[in-house]
């Protein structure tokens, strides 16, 4: 695993500017000239903790690095390896520009703009319980008076 280092050059390496673009890069263009295409998927989605060495020294060269760490980073991807980072590490990364996009006046509406979709999904997702275990939430409620 790489040291606090190679974290910190990660987090470097995400402008807010690419970040943005991330978020709002539905085609992922970029993927066409990763390194990665041609190679054994396998090797970036290694069994339990497995270094993926392989993996990492190929992203370590890779043209789009920085716009395939921004992709997996606002994604949230929780498997494989992308940007030459693991999940954890990714994890960490994020956490590090939370801090300092909390610390920057800009940065702020960016983690704003996360937080409401983070909550905007945990509210989806129950209503959806909700709806599978009760019913719909706004049916109406018919009360028969029995006399």
């Amino acid at each position: 695993m790489p040291d606090d280092t190679t974290l910190s050059d990660a987090a470097r390496l995400l402008s807010p500017q690419l970040l943005q673009d991330a978020r709002s890069d539905t085609a992922r263009g970029w993927a066409a000239r990763a390194l990665c295409v041609g190679f054994d998927p396998e090797a970036f989605f290694p069994p339990g903790d497995a270094p993926a060495t392989e993996a990492r020294a190929i992203c370590a060269a890779c043209p789009v690095r920085g716009q395939c760490l921004a992709y997996a980073v606002t994604a949230d991807e929780r498997f494989g390896i992308w940007g030459g980072l693991d999940p954890r590490q990714r994890h960490a990364v994020r956490r590090r520009l939370e801090r300092r996009g909390s610390s920057a006046s800009s940065g702020s509406a960016q983690v704003s703009d996360a937080k409401a979709s983070a909550v905007a999904v945990v509210v989806a997702r129950l209503e959806y319980l909700h709806l599978l275990v009760i019913g719909p939430i706004h049916q109406p409620v018919l009360v028969v008076d029995p006399a």
